[in-house]
């Protein structure tokens, strides 16, 4: 497998009071730290999706870049930067708020889209699709940013646009978001 992983910290973290998701304290620890050392072991580079804060996130050491097209348009934009710079023809997304993602998660994803022959493959938990957690062919960020500036902003309904795999997963924990305080709490104590 070569694959680079992307954690997409590109949002404005509305439901967080304004604050950068990737960078809230979590069990004493900037949420992103926990997602990266649970990604590392997973692929062979990595990269960071941020618009703010560059220099916090480059302080890990991987490469950070901004979206290009409608900032903070949602995980799309996110999507085609990390498709648009990646050297391997995988590319792994995940965002920066689910600290639980399984240790297995990308081999899952290429198992089941090299066997079912797919260009791309996200999760389905018992929770419902979770899209975001998804592993793209690299040949697909031209007809993503065609997408983007032709207006389209849901990453399902592009995703279904091509070959894809629906990967799923029992444990719903493993993909939940931390979008607000009280789940930052919740889970703290969990």
């Amino acid at each position: 497998m070569n694959i680079t992983g992307c954690v997409l910290s590109g949002g404005q973290g509305s439901r967080m009071s304004g604050e950068d998701k990737g960078l809230v304290l979590f069990q004493e620890r900037p949420l992103i730290a926990h997602v990266l050392d649970r990604l590392k072991p997973q692929v062979q580079q990595i990269i960071i999706n941020a618009n703010r804060n560059l220099e916090r996130y480059r302080a890990w050491g991987y490469p950070v870049v901004e979206d290009e097209v409608d900032l903070y348009s949602g995980p799309l934009a996110g999507i085609e930067r990390g498709l648009a710079m990646a050297t391997t023809p995988w590319v792994a997304f995940v965002p920066c708020d689910s600290p639980f993602i399984p240790l297995n998660l990308i081999e899952r994803l290429f198992e089941t889209l090299i066997a079912q022959q797919s260009q791309c493959a996200y999760v389905v938990s018992a929770e419902g699709p979770q899209p975001v957690f998804c592993l793209l062919n690299k040949e697909l960020h031209d007809d993503l940013l065609a997408s983007l500036n032709a207006g389209h902003k849901k990453l399902i309904a592009w995703l279904h646009k091509h070959s894809y795999s629906e990967v799923f997963f029992d444990h719903n924990e493993f993909f939940i978001n931390l979008n607000t305080q009280a789940q930052l709490e919740q889970y703290s104590h969990d």
